[in-house]
């Protein structure tokens, strides 16, 4: 049993070896998938303990869009209430 196998050289992107429509796609996934386990691995975190990070770190940010928001809503209720007070017709109709 001393078959002569062909070697073919690949393209670099298997998924595109393969014939699939959506193979760059599936080639970054892939790529991507990669570097986050090294991410991981290098921080010596778990899957869980790297959504612990992001959890916290989104509810950070999240904590500071919304108090951002009730600031720049603050502001234009009193930028409003300021203009009302020196204008006498939306004074007038406010009342």
């Amino acid at each position: 049993m001393s078959e002569k196998l062909e070697v073919v050289r690949g393209s670099g992107n298997v998924f595109r070896d393969f014939g699939l429509h959506d193979a760059d796609v599936r080639q970054l996934e892939a790529i991507l998938a990669a570097e986050i386990i090294k991410a991981l691995d290098r921080e010596g975190l778990s899957v869980r303990g790297a959504h612990g990070r992001a959890a916290i770190a989104l509810a950070a940010a999240t904590a500071r869009d919304g108090a951002r928001a009730k600031v720049e809503a603050g502001l234009h209720d009193r930028d409003a209430g300021h203009a009302a007070a020196h204008d006498p017709q939306r004074r007038a109709l406010e009342q």
